[in-house]
């Protein structure tokens, strides 16, 4: 059976096909494009709530930050207060425990913002101050002595 009547009709049906084909690879190719731009689009758009949530934490650090310095200086201004309201008068048992808890505290919150300063530091049990070397002996010292007494499984 002959599935067209005259060579013409075959061309202008492989013409057509290969229109149709074209059509078909052009709308495919939009179809990619629309895709990958939508893509790209969302992208972007987590790339932006991921910026404003990061700026939104940072934010948060700097105010807790600064929250912290004013309730310090505040700490220490009191404390300065009651040491010249208090001065002359002789204090109980209790209310000197509790002046040198919140020293001791304010002493020690000053040290962290100071070593935060600094930067990362070796203990200074490990530190040969004559050299400014850390001695690995001495660090490892105490990992051996776990390991030394079956403390530590995995080898």
């Amino acid at each position: 059976k002959k599935l067209f009547e005259s060579k013409e009709d075959e061309l202008k049906d492989q013409v057509e096909r290969k229109a149709f084909e074209k059509r078909l690879q052009d709308r495919d190719s939009q179809l990619r494009k629309q895709r990958a731009l939508e893509k790209e689009k969302q992208r972007k758009s987590h790339e932006h709530i991921k910026n404003f949530d990061l700026a939104r934490i940072q934010s948060e650090q700097r105010y807790l930050k600064r929250k912290e310095a004013e309730k310090r200086e505040m700490m220490r201004r009191q404390l300065e207060e009651e040491k010249r309201r208090w001065a002359d008068s002789e204090l109980t048992e209790r209310e000197l425990r509790d002046r040198k808890r919140r020293e001791r505290l304010l002493s020690l919150k000053t040290e962290e913002d100071q070593d935060a300063l600094k930067g990362f530091r070796v203990q200074e049990g490990y530190m040969n101050h004559e050299t400014g070397v850390a001695n690995q002996k001495d660090r490892f010292a105490v990992l051996n002595d776990k390991k030394n007494q079956g403390e530590y499984i995995n080898e």
